[in-house]
């Protein structure tokens, strides 16, 4: 036996010893059989939440009938001012099974069929027939779970022989101007700064109210009935939660509600108390009932962008280390960065901040470029309304926020020198040109962003092959069913196809001697060279071109 199992037992024993005083029982000669009580005078297992404690619990009057087994309590104000003297006192006689069945019953809903059918054995009035179907075999498992919750919650509620007081010092509330949610969950808790609960069901319940509660210099004191919590990371409402968790084993104990915020003070305070499947369950809640499953593919609603920011910096936390949240919702923050990026992610640390740009730099391919244009603009749009309606106060994360987008941009440009043939034929490059899923102004961002590549010395070289694949994959390209130009002769999309045209030869034509000599020059076709030197001093071009 360990040094604690041995501590436990003996505290145990000392409870005992203190608070039970057994005495045999003499069985009465004309007794010849037990007779069970009358179910009447049974104590209900499942109340229905009366007004005010029913008297089977404040006071256990004795059993009528010839009972080998009788209870008697020394009378008790059921509050925590409870006299340190109250023995409750117990009349073994020939079936202690009975009662220690009863309580097993009582505690945990099972166990008491098996006796009743032992009773109805014995007994020939038929007794033991009615308690066993009123009693011993009513409702599943999970019923009388349900059930035994809601005991525990009443008890909780009404102030049922509570022995201990919790304290939390007056937190400062401050509100999150930037939370997509109501904190309806706040109201009344907020001034509540004393709670009241049973130590056998803290002790119970939380290994941390159990190292506190169960030890030698406490478990005989009664007159100790404080407990003084920490806030943070303890907040009214959130111990408010973790309390009724802890009673009624789930979180709908109630009709109150709890938003984003709370879900997180809550996910703290029961991690406090070390209560894992409390942390589990608010994870899960925090994923699927406030992220819609953190999964872009499933859910395009505005909130959970945003949340899924709030999210990740919470999970990554030092004091909260939730890995599994924290993955779920940083592969969001990189799947849809354009509509999640904001002042959450500004502010977090930096590396975190340089590792979400690497992820996202990774993930930028020649088929997803429209795509990401189109992240930038939302980004840039939402950073333009911050400082528009908030002024200096968005200057630093705007800031950090432009930092961030500027290296996501380098490798827009970089795949766009590099791998326009292969853009200029991809689909998404004809749903940029047909207004499918994209705007107008995406197109002219490529344009843009296209151009201001190719005025690069390192970017020049590539002009004239970029030229070559503008004109012949996205303007000369035919419709095979039609044999007629594939992209409209007076559609939006040719009008900014022609402009991003007569920028690159301009570029082309400024820099040419330098496109040259690195070569850029090489592999292009006679009929291109021709288009870029048309209308140009430039008839030397194709020769030099061709070597």
């Amino acid at each position: 036996m360990t040094d604690w199992e041995r501590c436990v037992t003996d505290e145990a024993e000392a409870f005992k010893d203190r608070y039970f005083i057994t005495r045999p029982f003499t069985r009465s000669p004309t007794s010849t059989s037990y007779r069970s009580p009358s179910p009447s005078y049974l104590p209900p297992l499942f109340p229905s939440r009366p007004a005010s404690p029913p008297s089977s619990y404040r006071h256990l009057s004795p059993l009528p009938y010839s009972s080998s087994l009788s209870v008697n309590t020394i009378h008790s104000e059921g509050t925590i001012h409870a006299p340190r003297e109250g023995v409750l006192r117990l009349t073994h006689g020939d079936t202690p099974e009975l009662f220690r069945a009863q309580l097993e019953w009582l505690y945990t809903g099972e166990g008491f069929g098996d006796v009743v059918e032992w009773i109805s054995a014995e007994d020939d009035s038929g007794l033991g027939g009615s308690i066993r179907d009123s009693l011993g075999r009513r409702g599943d498992i999970h019923e009388r779970r349900d059930k035994l919750g809601q005991d525990l919650t009443y008890m909780w509620r009404s102030k049922l022989y509570v022995d201990v007081r919790i304290h939390l010092d007056t937190p400062d509330h401050t509100s999150d101007s930037t939370s997509d949610d109501s904190d309806d969950s706040i109201d009344s808790l907020s001034s509540t700064v004393i709670f009241t609960a049973h130590k056998f069901l803290l002790v119970s319940r939380s290994p941390y109210f159990s190292s506190l509660l169960l030890n030698a210099s406490n478990f005989l004191q009664r007159e100790n009935n404080d407990i003084h919590l920490p806030t943070p990371p303890f907040t009214p409402a959130a111990l408010h939660f973790c309390l009724g968790w802890m009673y009624a084993g789930h979180l709908d104990f109630s009709n109150r509600s709890f938003d984003l915020t709370t879900a997180f003070q809550i996910h703290r305070a029961a991690t406090y108390l070390q209560l894992d499947t409390l942390v589990g369950e608010i994870e899960a809640r925090v994923v699927y009932d406030f992220c819609h499953g953190l999964d872009r593919r499933k859910c395009t609603c505005r909130s959970c962008p945003l949340r899924a920011a709030r999210v990740w910096r919470f999970a990554s936390a030092p004091d909260v280390g939730a890995v599994e949240l924290c993955r779920r919702a940083r592969e969001y923050l990189v799947a849809a960065w354009g509509e999640s990026w904001g002042r959450e992610v500004a502010t977090a640390d930096k590396m975190e901040r340089n590792a979400l740009v690497e992820d996202v730099v990774r993930r930028i391919r020649a088929n997803n470029i429209g795509a990401s244009l189109r992240s930038t603009a939302v980004v840039r749009a939402r950073m333009e309304h911050a400082l528009r309606t908030k002024g200096r106060d968005a200057d630093s994360w705007v800031d950090t926020l432009e930092t961030m987008l500027e290296s996501i941009t380098e490798k827009i440009r970089q795949m766009l020198v590099e791998q326009f043939a292969q853009i200029a034929e991809g689909k998404e490059m004809w749903d940029l040109l047909s207004g499918r899923g994209f705007s107008g102004d995406v197109l002219d961002d490529l344009g843009r962003e296209l151009l201001a590549a190719v005025s690069t010395s390192a970017g020049c070289i590539e002009g004239p092959r970029i030229y070559q694949a503008l004109v012949s994959s996205i303007l000369l390209k035919v419709d095979p069913d039609t044999l007629e130009t594939a992209l409209p002769s007076r559609g939006q999309g040719r009008q900014q196809i022609e402009s991003i045209k007569e920028g690159l030869i301009g570029h082309i034509r400024r820099r040419w001697m330098q496109v040259r000599d690195g070569g850029g020059f090489d592999g292009v076709e006679n009929w291109a060279l021709k288009e870029i030197a048309d209308g140009a001093s430039m008839w030397f071009l194709i020769p030099i071109a061709r070597g």
